[in-house]
């Protein structure tokens, strides 16, 4: 074999190579577009008129690989899954509606004698400013007005709830104490609070006194009708006494 035949097989080794190779290249831009087409299509949002401007500049497997999403990180997929088994738990909304539907703790009342619920006799008592003499006197009053009754109206229309407040005459009160409804137990109980206070400062009595209980069932006018009398005590005076004393004995700890 002379110089010009190896030199022809030489040339033609190298044909063969770059075909092959160019044969490859062509075999992987092929499946590479292929690829990126199906991830876009099934991932993908369609290109803006931007996007696909700029994508017809590129060559096709720059174009392939623009349209390829990183592969999501593993503690992201392990996050999601985790999250996913917490939203579809079948027992959530169960474990939430039994939340839900659990009663708050009950409150024991002051006095186990009296037919108030304990979360009613802890507003008046915190009222009193949780003076147990004062509260024992309140409770006394609401027994014999209206033996603990709300929605009581008496004195032929004129006095109202559980410690019949006289309305027209404790206008001025209600209004400045901000009351809305004398037929709930905690406001009525309010006003006869700021009542009684009142006249404990405008007469000197007290709550261990039957002319305090007086001013408070006859009004001042009426109390001193009964002065000039020469009386101090009636029976609603008494009652109102005997059960306060009852009261204070049950509480327990009190300040008689």
């Amino acid at each position: 074999m002379n110089a010009s035949e190896r030199l022809e097989r030489k040339w033609e080794r190298r044909r063969r190579n770059a075909m092959r190779t160019k044969l490859i290249l062509v075999s992987g831009m092929a499946v590479a577009f292929a690829a990126g087409f199906a991830i876009s299509g099934t991932f993908g949002d369609a290109p803006s008129p931007k996007e696909a401007s700029a994508a017809e500049s590129f060559p096709p497997a720059m174009m392939a690989t623009a349209v390829l999403r990183p592969p999501v990180p593993e503690a992201l997929t392990i996050e999601w899954r985790a999250a996913e088994t917490a939203v579809d738990d079948p027992e959530a909304p169960v474990k939430a509606k039994e939340s839900a539907l659990e009663p708050e703790p009950e409150i024991a009342p002051l006095l186990a004698s009296v037919p108030l619920d304990g979360k009613t006799q802890a507003a008046i008592y915190d009222l009193c400013g949780q003076d147990d003499s004062l509260f024992c006197a309140v409770m006394a009053i609401a027994n014999r007005e209206s033996r603990f009754t709300p929605n009581a109206i008496g004195d032929n229309g004129r006095c109202y709830g559980m410690m019949q407040i006289n309305y027209a005459y404790h206008t001025e009160r209600i209004e400045r104490l901000g009351i809305s409804d004398l037929l709930d137990p905690v406001q009525s109980a309010a006003v006869a609070i700021d009542y009684l206070k009142e006249l404990e400062q405008t007469y000197g009595t007290s709550t261990d006194s039957h002319i305090l209980y007086l001013y408070y069932n006859a009004g001042p006018t009426g109390a001193q009708s009964y002065f000039d009398r020469g009386i101090y005590s009636t029976a609603y005076t008494w009652e109102v006494m005997g059960n306060r004393e009852a009261y204070l004995q049950e509480i327990g700890g009190c300040n008689a």
